[in-house]
């Protein structure tokens, strides 16, 4: 008999599809995935697809990629935020295909498919597809090239050595060595497990290694045009930098290092251990059990690889040794984990351990529990004042409707599964279609562009007085990018135009209302950077004294 149902999957599936696609139309977060939809707005704007800037400075850190297929999406679409994330979103799609089909090579077809769902419902899988930075687009891909890898050690193709190849290059063209690392770490624990050094040495790998350069060398040419033939560029405080040998080296050390990105993280060498506890929510708990029984028991159960779940933990390892670490530096590892954790539990479900059998069912029914009363917690507690009674009445009828359906299914491990998987996509339907936009509320980016067409603002006239997350939304919006001033500009700018718009923190208007001229008109708003929130600002009772104003300045000159 089957762990889980045709129909399983197919609802599941429609569940994926669903969030993903709530997801895929929520505003943007003001952090690291505006910034990218700028840098790519840029290119699509002057037609320059070589050059990265960040607004109008120099850019050197990611490869292209993620800004390439942006910057094509609003080509075909137009700007907006859906636009910016389909491209990720689809290759992400691609990887969970990827993951069953490593699986199905693996294991067998039911792994797969369980792999499948396991990758679909990962809390920070699912939250990377709507929060797009490099980590969506890069996760597909490293799944892609996993799975070719993986082919080629069994079967020895030149397809799947060249498809390979050209996927990790790929993954290089998103964010430099670290895709390329972690495919090839498991690549190696898995042929040193088979002792396939045959596979190694074969002329193949050179077909492989040449697809991969053949995938890397756009990204490469384009920072020596923009870098290595501009030597007078100041680069983070230094001249003559080389583009090609920052991205084929400087890149992977000054993150391990801290370097110019700080040391986040730096004191704390288990932060990708205790992170992974809410990462992989709801599948984490039993992730760390899949290493721990696999490995003890080695010697009794030999395993048929080591493929996803050595070369994943190695990865962790390798991670941890790195001076600035951030949490979705693991999505990347999930694709692999997931395979190693389905092996696990149809490996559970064919020779049943009574004492293995009960921590899954108990383990998943508490943590998904837990999931879904914090989820109801944040939309009819924290940002209750702002759920409609429709929407809140649907979210309650999901709940009880989910425990009645799984209390028909009658196998316990098959009913904790399910529980998780469509206890999670809740979860992520209540947050996509209610916490995120409630959220975006608080973006001071978001309002400033409303008040900015609600006033007609010209955009040949509108201002920063410096570049700033916060208003990030408000040139994506615009659909434009806005030149900073400072105090001796403004002047400058008033001069020739007579009257100007500026945007400001609240704190430094003063400051920016020159001599010889007049405020005609101020609009002022809150703000709150919402990728980081704390206690004070979940709590409604404290929320108004974490938020921060920024202002609109319509200044006239006398």
């Amino acid at each position: 008999m089957k762990l889980l149902h045709r129909t399983d999957y197919l609802f599941v599936g429609l569940g994926v599809l669903l969030v993903y696609g709530l997801g895929l139309f929520l505003p943007i977060l003001d952090s690291d995935p505006a910034f990218n939809a700028l840098v790519a707005l840029r290119m699509h704007q002057t037609g320059n697809y070589v050059e990265l800037y960040d607004h109008f400075m120099p850019y050197l850190d990611k490869p292209h990629l993620t800004f390439w297929l942006a910057a094509a999406s609003y080509k075909l679409f137009g700007v907006s935020a859906w636009a910016y994330r389909l491209p990720s979103v689809l290759v992400a799609l691609l990887g969970i295909y990827a993951t069953y089909r490593l699986g199905k090579a693996a294991y067998n077809r039911e792994t797969g498919l369980l792999a499948a769902v396991i990758l679909a419902t990962t809390q920070a899988f699912m939250l990377g597809n709507h929060d797009v930075r490099m980590d969506a687009l890069l996760t597909g891909l490293v799944a892609l090239a996993a799975w070719q890898f993986y082919e080629y050690l069994q079967q020895g193709t030149w397809r799947s050595i060249l498809l390979g190849g050209f996927l990790a290059g790929l993954a290089f063209d998103t964010k430099g060595m670290v895709g390329v690392g972690v495919v090839g770490v498991a690549l190696l624990i898995e042929v040193l497990h088979r002792r396939a050094w045959e596979r190694l040495w074969s002329v193949k790998v050179l077909g492989g290694l040449a697809a991969f350069a053949v995938a890397i060398l756009p990204v490469l040419w384009c920072f020596y045009l923009q870098f290595d033939l501009h030597p007078e560029q100041v680069i983070a405080g230094r001249r003559e930098v080389s583009g090609v040998w920052f991205m084929l080296w400087e890149q992977n050390f000054e993150r391990m290092s801290g370097g110019r990105f700080g040391k986040a993280g730096a004191g704390d060498p288990f932060f990708f251990f205790h992170t992974l506890l809410w990462a992989a929510l709801p599948w984490s708990l039993l992730l760390y059990a899949s290493w721990a029984t696999r490995v003890y028991r080695v010697r009794q159960v030999p395993l048929p690889e080591w493929f996803t779940g050595g070369g994943a933990l190695a990865c962790l390892v390798l991670f941890s040794l790195s001076s600035f670490k951030l949490p979705h530096y693991l999505n990347v590892l999930f694709p692999l984990m997931a395979v190693w954790l389905a092996g696990w539990l149809v490996g559970t479900w064919e020779r049943p351990h009574p004492a293995q059998l009960r921590f899954v069912t108990v383990t998943q029914w508490i943590i998904t529990v837990l999931m879904l009363g914090v989820a109801y917690g944040l939309v009819f507690w924290v940002f209750g004042s702002q759920l409609p009674a429709w929407l809140g009445g649907t979210f309650v009828v999901l709940g009880l409707l989910l425990f009645r359906l799984i209390f028909l299914v009658k196998v316990p491990l098959r009913r904790a599964l399910l529980f998780s998987a469509w206890g999670t996509l809740l979860v992520n339907l209540m947050l996509n279609g209610h916490v995120y936009p409630a959220l975006d509320t608080y973006q001071g980016g978001r309002q400033l562009a409303r008040l900015v067409e609600k006033h007609q603002v010209p955009m040949d006239h509108l201002y920063f007085t410096a570049p700033s997350p916060v208003y990030y939304n408000l040139e994506l919006d615009a659909g434009t990018l806005l030149p900073p001033l400072d105090r001796e500009e403004v002047v400058e700018e008033l001069y020739k135009k007579k009257t100007i718009w500026v945007i400001t923190p609240a704190e430094y208007t003063p400051a920016y209302v020159p001599q010889g001229a007049r405020v005609k008109s101020q609009h002022c708003i809150d703000d709150y950077h919402v990728t980081r929130l704390t206690g004070k600002f979940l709590n409604p009772a404290t929320r108004s004294s974490t938020l921060e104003q920024h202002c609109l300045l319509e200044l006239e000159r006398l």
